[in-house]
């Protein structure tokens, strides 16, 4: 009931507000926002209101922009993305990430309990709980089939630099500058990655995430992420 009441309010204030903005971009998180953001919000009037805005809460007349990446690498993402920030991380947080130390104590608990651990989720850590699916933005895959029109132009993580080129190609714009480097960007190795039993699973429980968003991908003639093999 409350996302429903949140859903009802941002719908009446995004719908305004997009009167004076000329596209806006959906986030989900850990998809290369940040630095979409910053690139677009240079070159065009761009509304983005961190992670809330969702697909349903705009009309046809709207211009959309979406950004996506691959579900078990988004996954990985975002379990550590607190962890590579400068900021304090807050007493949840903490609390989340001293229960579940790395993404593969996370994983093990989430295929022995799965109840008990998402609704922990939930409660402590947003990035794994409320922002944890693509359904969070685009819905169910009718919602896809039915409104995906709205979204002008789908920026894919594994490719970002070439589509955003593309992006401005497509509305005859010179290339973006594309040195800049998002503030969040960490070594790779800094944390402990997925192991192989954790991919596993994952390419099994993230099944729906790599059907909806291959559902977007299909629909906007795109190359779909392949699904793993268990």
């Amino acid at each position: 009931m409350k996302e429903w009441l949140k859903d009802q309010r941002n719908y009446h204030r995004f719908n305004l507000r997009m009167a004076d903005y000329e596209f806006c971009l959906i986030h989900p998180v850990k998809c290369g926002g940040t630095f979409l953001k910053t690139i677009l919000g240079k070159n065009f009037n761009l509304f983005c209101w961190d992670h809330e805005p969702k697909v349903m809460h705009f009309g046809p007349e709207h211009k959309l922009l979406f950004a996506c990446r691959d579900p078990i690498d988004r996954f990985e993402s975002a379990f550590y993305s607190p962890l590579h920030r400068d900021e304090t991380i807050g007493q949840n947080r903490r609390d989340f990430y001293h229960r579940y130390p790395t993404v593969n104590h996370y994983v093990r608990m989430l295929s022995a309990h799965p109840v008990s651990t998402l609704r922990y989720a939930y409660l402590h850590n947003d990035l794994m709980g409320r922002f944890s699916k693509y359904s969070y933005w685009l819905g169910s895959q009718r919602a896809i089939k039915k409104h995906h029109h709205k979204i002008r132009y789908v920026f894919r993580t594994e490719s970002l630099n070439h589509d955003i080129e593309r992006f401005f190609s497509s509305l005859d714009l010179g290339k973006p500058d594309l040195s800049q480097q998002s503030r969040y960007a960490r070594p790779s190795s800094k944390f402990e990655s997925l192991d192989r039993k954790s991919r596993c699973f994952l390419s099994g429980f993230l099944r729906d995430e790599y059907e909806l968003i291959n559902c977007l991908l299909y629909h906007k003639g795109l190359p779909l992420y392949q699904i793993p093999h268990a």
